[in-house]
């Protein structure tokens, strides 16, 4: 019970990093360097820093055997289309059709793990939600994915469930290589994308090179410790509680967007982030208070 609550606050631990991960992109592209090219500098960034242990680990890449490969590539898929979704829709339809990924994760978990689907679970799903709704409000309707900045979250949700069951179902995997596999991947990717897109519009590597002084101390102590906090935790969660774990980011998002871009923060957003704190611990309280009663004589 130790390890899973230990579990849990990591996955938080990492949601909330995740939810600074609009600063660099910000601080980018306020230094001169326009949205997509923030985006591929931000990502590519860490799996050049990671290429030699990447390839010093090569030996143990080769055992995980395709499955190590294909977790990595799902959440790789994850977090390019979720940062994608941002440089092609609206930020806040991008974080409510993306965080329906704790729907796709229990479906998935139920249909491919046979994970029960408790009333307490879709309980914490639905308290979550209501907190990401008040958040990010819901004034103008529902938000059905109408371009390809949408789709890109949606599709971006759902390699996230799949990247949840996935590391439930292999926990055997090492989560060092888990976290290379994520990076290297994610580099790949970026690859292709340049591939397709041509370089034009490249900001100059002066310009690059004048950031690094305040982006590598991100990346080392934020982005980095978060993504290998997932990849240690998640495989020990239900996928569907993992979900829930993660809109911490929202939480952090509005926290941090407030304190430092000036972004409105009131009742709503503080009623908000009570009900997604609310969702994240409603389990592990149940469980904490059946374990007192297990106790009793």
């Amino acid at each position: 019970m130790r390890s899973e609550n230990l579990a849990k606050l990591a996955v938080a631990l990492s949601g909330i990093a995740w939810g600074l991960f609009w600063i660099p992109l910000r601080g980018l592209n306020g230094a001169g360097i326009d949205a997509f090219w923030s985006f591929i500098i931000f990502n590519a960034t860490p799996a050049i820093i990671l290429l030699p242990l990447f390839l010093a680990r090569w030996r143990q890449q080769r055992a995980g055997g395709p499955w190590l490969f294909a977790i990595g590539l799902s959440m790789a898929l994850t977090q390019f289309f979720y940062s994608l979704s941002f440089l092609h829709t609206e930020i806040v339809r991008a974080m409510i059709l993306f965080y329906f990924n704790p729907v796709w994760a229990t479906i998935m978990a139920r249909v491919f793990l046979g994970e029960a689907i408790t009333p307490i679970r879709w309980l914490s799903i639905a308290v979550a939600f209501s907190g990401m709704f008040i958040i990010l409000g819901i004034d103008k309707g529902f938000p059905w994915p109408r371009n390809g900045g949408d789709w890109a979250a949606v599709v971006g949700g759902v390699a996230w469930a799949a990247a949840i069951v996935l590391l439930r179902h292999h926990q055997d995997q090492k989560p060092l290589d888990l976290f290379l596999q994520n990076f290297m991947c994610t580099g790949a990717l970026l690859l292709l994308l340049l591939a397709f897109t041509g370089v034009g519009g490249a900001p100059s590597a002066g310009l690059v090179l004048s950031q690094l002084w305040w982006l590598l101390p991100f990346i080392f102590l934020i982005a980095m410790p978060g993504v290998y906090l997932s990849m240690w935790a998640v495989p020990l969660l239900a996928p569907a509680i993992v979900g829930v774990l993660y809109m911490t980011e929202i939480s952090a998002a509005a926290i941090s967007s407030a304190m430092w871009s000036g972004e409105p923060f009131g009742v709503r957003e503080m009623l908000g982030i009570t009900l997604i704190t609310v969702a994240a611990v409603l389990e592990s309280v149940r469980d904490l208070w059946r374990g007192r009663r297990a106790l009793q004589p």
